[in-house]
């Protein structure tokens, strides 16, 4: 079968938009000019609604298995060897009913590419390395794109392609991008960094991250966020006094740098993987795509590394338009449905690109406070929403239609927008325990009926019917309702046995509310009848 979506670009956005495409059962095709994959840790930090993104994709296990825990950050003033200070990142949460991984995961960027790269392929689908997008041209109804593929020897083979549509994740220099055009606006940063991954043999710690000097003056750090077991270390160089071409010129530079600067010289460094010079830029596109034709992750944005958030939202991006993608190609959606990309995707990125920004600034003046370190509140990313999206509805929650919503931060009070929160110890007719997480998924729409018993619940279930599988039902009733027998119209009937449904999600005095779920986790619709559900999924589905 010829594919359906070309990606170009295998880090982690693009893999997430093939995994995404394959569960929905859209072929893909997905290349990479470089001959291998990347190695090193990069973006390490996994924020909490990622976990979750994670979750519906299946690979969250895998990513929990292999991933580390972010701990303290340790910070010196040479030529002092011990710590004056031991912050934590984030203040540690307890693991609450709605919120199940409430803390950050650490697993270098090359891990987590691979985590998703096997479930990929055991999707059918491998990555084309070596194959590298020169040029492309969109129409009516196709795309043709030409790639170069080149083969160990360095013979190269052209090869012309047809798509329905094309998406890069391929970064900041991505072809499509330029190619569009889209615009690509924002500032480069006065800072240079020096980056390398290298192995530490003795002499150090193998946790944690350790900070030597003052990032705004000269500094470097040290972060062990590898397997257990692992000695591999990422090496930052930060602030305007270094020679940083002296430092890129290779590894003997580097660690007498380091040796000199920090005064541990016992510590013992190896193999070096990787080294880099590298300047933060703040960049975004001033849209998500031109007819069939999208950019994801580092080709629509590029930012500073501080706060942990750019992969991530590379990952959003690809969670946020592959459902749709997948919904338009069935011809169940009509293709209008893809504008909505860029309409939710472009204010979370904007509030994204000014919190990262605000933090590179602190981070790298002459004092900063110990704040700049902290990556919890609004970086874990659990407040993102779509409220002002054209697509979800809301008939229960008043809204001041003339105050636009944080993107980052949806408050206390859930509305249609949100992200839908998980919900444990729902029990259903055979006595079994099941939760919230468990039942939503990425290739369908769940329908949360709540209702005080199946009676009410009824005229919507009724209504349901038209959407088919596209569609999961779910009915929940109170604690302590009695759960019906006989034949029930719906995919599950489930007591909230502890609450947790009913305080997450609705008022319990209302007679039937149905909160209507995404395929990728954010609250679609919040109505009172089958008026409501009508009237969202006519903005989803033709």
């Amino acid at each position: 079968m010829s594919p359906q979506v070309l990606v170009v670009g295998a880090g982690t956005a693009g893999l997430t938009l093939a995994l995404a495409l394959k569960k929905s059962d859209i072929d893909v095709r997905i290349i990479d000019k470089v001959s291998l994959p990347m190695v090193g840790q990069r973006g390490s930090g996994i924020m909490p609604r990622t976990l979750e993104l994670h979750g519906l994709l299946g690979t969250l296990p895998d990513i929990l298995q292999q991933g580390n825990e972010f701990r303290v950050l340790k910070l010196y003033q040479p030529p002092s060897t011990e710590p004056h200070k031991v912050l934590g990142f984030a203040e540690r949460r307890a693991v609450t009913p709605s919120v199940p991984y409430p803390n950050a995961v650490g697993l270098w960027q090359q891990y987590h590419e691979g985590i998703i790269r096997d479930h990929l392929k055991k999707h059918g689908t491998d990555v084309e390395y070596s194959t590298e997008l020169t040029a492309f041209q969109q129409f009516d109804d196709h795309v043709t794109a030409t790639l170069i593929k080149r083969s160990a020897s360095g013979e190269e083979t052209t090869e012309t392609v047809t798509v329905p549509y094309l998406v890069s994740t391929e970064g900041a220099h991505s072809v499509v991008r330029k190619g569009i055009p889209l615009t690509f606006l924002g500032e480069t940063t006065a800072q240079n960094f020096i980056v390398s991954d290298i192995e530490v043999l003795g002499g150090h710690e193998h946790q944690d991250m350790h900070m030597y000097g003052t990032p705004g003056q000269k500094a470097v750090g040290l972060m062990f966020n590898g397997p257990p077991d692992s000695i591999d270390c990422y090496m930052i160089f930060i602030g305007s006094d270094w020679d940083t071409d002296k430092l890129a010129s290779g590894r003997e530079a580097l660690i007498e740098a380091f040796h000199s600067f920090t005064g541990r010289t016992d510590v013992v460094f190896g193999k070096m993987m990787t080294l880099s010079k590298y300047t933060p830029n703040i960049r975004m596109v001033n849209k998500f795509s031109e007819g069939r034709c999208f950019v994801a992750g580092d080709s629509a944005h590029v930012h500073s590394p501080t706060g942990g958030q750019g992969l991530n939202s590379g990952i959003q991006d690809s969670i946020n338009l592959a459902w749709k993608l997948a919904s338009v190609i069935k011809g169940q959606s009509p293709p209008s449905l893809l504008d909505t990309y860029t309409e939710e995707r472009i204010p979370i990125i904007a509030a994204m690109l000014n919190k990262t920004r605000e933090l590179h600034y602190r981070t790298v003046s002459r004092n900063p406070d110990d704040s700049v370190w902290q990556r919890g509140g609004a970086l874990t990313m659990m407040g993102i929403n779509y409220r002002a999206s054209p697509i979800v509805l809301d008939e229960i929650h008043q809204v001041d239609t003339g105050v636009l919503p944080d993107p980052y931060d949806s408050g206390s009070e859930i509305n249609a927008g949100d992200r839908a929160p998980d919900a444990p110890e729902l029990v259903d007719l055979k006595g079994e325990t099941t939760s919230l997480f468990k039942i939503f998924g990425y290739t369908h729409h769940t329908a949360l009926v709540f209702a005080q018993d199946i009676v009410a619940a009824k005229p919507i279930l009724e209504g349901l019917k038209a959407y088919g599988d596209k569609v999961k039902t779910v009915v929940i009733v109170p604690q302590g309702s009695s759960l019906p027998t006989g034949n029930i119209q719906a995919d599950y009937v489930l007591e909230d046995k502890a609450g947790h449904a009913y305080h997450a999600y609705i008022d319990a005095e209302k007679p039937c509310t149905t909160v209507v779920v995404r395929p990728d986790s954010y609250i679609g619709a919040i109505v009172s009848d089958d008026g409501g559900i009508r009237k969202y999924f006519e903005k989803i589905y033709l």
